[in-house]
């Protein structure tokens, strides 16, 4: 994943998870300490943008592709992510949506494959 990772830790634990199962713990004590820092901030369009198209990526690399599971995917990733952007309130989240949706529908053998480079 090219420069913010997204979703990085839901595709290690999941492949994990699938080739060993029963491998990974849950704990109420382990704490994580997330820090902010201006220069690592990204754009809500750009993150909008990688949402998308990792997920997509995520997708296509772990699951077994039936069309149940396809028809899913995409309800989700196009029409779910159309309403939850609509109900932000926010019309630049639902342009942000639609563009980063077109773009990966352009790009989708590359994104299918990881290959990141429209970003």
């Amino acid at each position: 994943l090219k420069r913010y990772s997204l979703c990085e830790d839901m595709d290690i634990s999941y492949r994990i998870q699938t080739n060993h199962p029963k491998s990974l713990l849950m704990t109420p004590y382990a704490k994580v300490i997330h820090t902010n820092s201006q220069l690592a901030r990204i754009t809500s369009e750009y993150r909008t943008h990688m949402d998308i198209s990792y997920h997509t990526y995520f997708f296509f690399k772990n699951m077994k592709q039936t069309y149940r599971k396809m028809l899913s995917f995409v309800y989700g990733i196009f029409f779910g992510r159309l309403v939850i952007s609509i109900t932000s309130r926010n019309p630049h989240y639902v342009v942000f949506t639609i563009k980063a949706q077109l773009d990966m529908m352009r790009n989708f053998k590359k994104v299918k494959r990881g290959i990141f480079k429209s970003f």
